[in-house]
C-alpha cells in the first residue's frame, strides 16, 4: 500500500490544516490513522 500512496507527502500537506492538541477539547486522533481509516 505505501508503493501505490505516497503517505508522508500527503500528509506533509495535511498537516498544515490539521488540529493540533493544543488548547481545551478532545484530543486530535493521529493523521496517519485518519488517512488510512
Amino acid at each position: 500500500m505505501d508503493k501505490t500512496m505516497p503517505w508522508q507527502e500527503l500528509i506533509d500537506i495535511i498537516r498544515l490544516f490539521y488540529p493540533n492538541n493544543e488548547g481545551p477539547g478532545r484530543p486530535a486522533r493521529p493523521l496517519i490513522g485518519m488517512l488510512k481509516l
